[in-house]
């Protein structure tokens, strides 16, 4: 789902799958589990993965992406092509929200290309951009504690 999740622009080529090599994208999943706060949430249809979801909190030494601080989950997200517009994505960031409200998270942070037709997605689920650089897009949103 990682590989998924990396967004290709219209027209380019699809990365390579040794880009799941580099240490700056296997941050997001290796070992995952093993640190504290390390959440993960998948969508299923039937015995077909249809998304999957997950977050985890980075020190400022080895930020990811949509880095804030080292108290604010990252979470990234894929929802496979078929399965798109039909409110998996919706329904995931809600159960992430959740999961990561019921262990002490005030916020939760993303990245994601102003290209990525799941942008719109974020700024409905209440995500507000945090900061720009280029192309790429931090965004945050507030955990409402009361849910």
């Amino acid at each position: 789902m990682l590989y998924q999740a990396l967004f290709v622009p219209p027209g380019q080529d699809a990365f390579p799958r040794t880009i799941l090599e580099q240490a700056e994208i296997s941050q997001y999943i290796h070992e995952f589990g093993r640190r504290a706060g390390d959440v993960a949430i998948v969508a299923v249809d039937e015995h077909r993965l249809a998304g999957a979801i997950w977050a985890r909190r980075f020190p400022s030494s080895a930020q990811g992406y949509g880095f804030i601080d080292d108290q604010t989950p990252e979470i990234s997200m894929a929802v496979m092509k078929d399965y798109r517009k039909q409110g998996i994505g919706t329904e995931l960031l809600l159960q992430i929200e959740i999961s990561c409200g019921s262990m002490g998270a005030t916020a939760l942070s993303l990245s994601v290309d102003r290209r990525n037709p799941a942008m719109g997605l974020y700024l409905r689920s209440g995500f507000s951009v945090f900061e720009e650089k280029g192309t790429s897009v931090t965004m945050r949103k507030i955990i409402n504690m009361l849910l």
